[in-house]
């Protein structure tokens, strides 16, 4: 099995993310064993390699149990002070939300999602707007 460092994960995920966007091309697909890898590799990059990733995660289309999974890595991020930490996992976790309520069974990580995007959306937007006044 190989080992593979978080940071080297992330910086290959932007390189791979910024050539599908220069050639319109997916040349990036994501399986459930990767999902696995990158989840890990998200708790030990840097902030800026934490958007890249979770940018990355935001295009996943995950079965319920994988969007759970998601999800729950995801939401501890909601409050960082990296604000373009805070907004990706904003978008990675609300695209991933429909697929767990799709499941039989809403968990209580999904309302504690809500929970934290309704607080934290409200001083993030004022926060945005506050220079437009």
């Amino acid at each position: 099995m190989v080992l593979l460092r978080p940071q080297v994960v992330a910086n290959a995920v932007a390189a791979l993310a910024e050539i599908s966007e220069a050639s319109n091309k997916d040349v990036f697909q994501i399986n459930s064993n990767m999902l696995q890898k990158l989840l890990a590799a998200l708790n030990e990059c840097t902030e800026w390699g934490q958007v890249f990733l979770l940018d990355c995660l935001a295009q996943y289309q995950p079965s319920p149990k994988e969007a759970e999974s998601i999800i729950e890595r995801v939401t501890q991020r909601l409050q960082h002070a990296n604000s373009a930490v805070a907004m990706s996992a904003i978008k990675a976790s609300s695209l991933s939300v429909p697929r767990v309520t799709t499941c039989h069974r809403v968990s209580a990580r999904v309302s504690l999602f809500f929970t934290q995007l309704h607080a934290n959306m409200s001083a993030t937007l004022f926060l945005f707007f506050w220079p437009l006044r």
